[in-house]
């Protein structure tokens, strides 16, 4: 969908407008989930928390101002705090990544999975929510920042290290991780 349409839906949403309501949902609801998964490593919370999200957007799409997407993830990341607020304690995360990883290492059987598990599992949950934002869901440092509620200067310096740290354990891998190495390195993650 492109974005003249996009702020053409959202604007009839500020209105009240089922029909662009449901459109807004459906487009952003697999997104949102997503990010959600990979901070509580639930589906059960997951889908709980997306449905929230959503809740509260059509509650006040009206007084949305700025970015939507941004806006949108802001509020996701505020249901997450929340979430871990409300449990007191926090969980390690399953990242997208090893998601990732689980179905790439189905295709090829001469992979250790558990060797692909350790590389994500060397970084902070900060710096796994910084690549998973700017590589996945493919944002830029400023709208990061916002999400994070960081400084763009703290974003990119989490960036910097999480990809030292995984080049750094990718040159300790054995030969099959060139594969998966390569696939990163193209999107721009090493």
């Amino acid at each position: 969908m492109d974005e003249s349409l996009i702020k053409d839906i959202i604007g009839k949403a500020k209105n009240l407008d089922l029909s662009a309501l449901e459109v807004l949902c459906e487009h952003f609801y697999h997104r949102i989930y997503n990010y959600i998964f990979f901070k509580v490593s639930s589906r059960p919370d997951a889908e709980d928390l997306t449905s929230e999200v959503f809740i509260r957007m059509v509650k006040s799409i009206a007084q949305q101002s700025g970015d939507f997407k941004t806006w949108l993830y802001k509020i996701a990341s505020n249901m997450v705090i929340d979430h871990y607020r409300q449990k007191a304690s926090i969980k390690k995360t399953m990242s997208r990544y090893e998601e990732f990883l689980q179905l790439d290492n189905q295709k090829s059987n001469n992979r250790n999975s558990g060797d692909y598990d350790n590389l994500f599992y060397a970084l902070t949950q900060e710096q796994h929510e910084v690549v998973a934002l700017r590589f996945v869901d493919g944002f830029n440092v400023s709208e990061i920042s916002k999400i994070m509620q960081k400084s763009e200067n703290a974003v990119k310096a989490l960036q910097f290290r999480a990809m030292v740290t995984l080049r750094e354990k990718f040159k300790k891998q054995p030969v099959n991780s060139l594969i998966t190495f390569e696939l990163l390195e193209n999107q721009g993650v090493c």
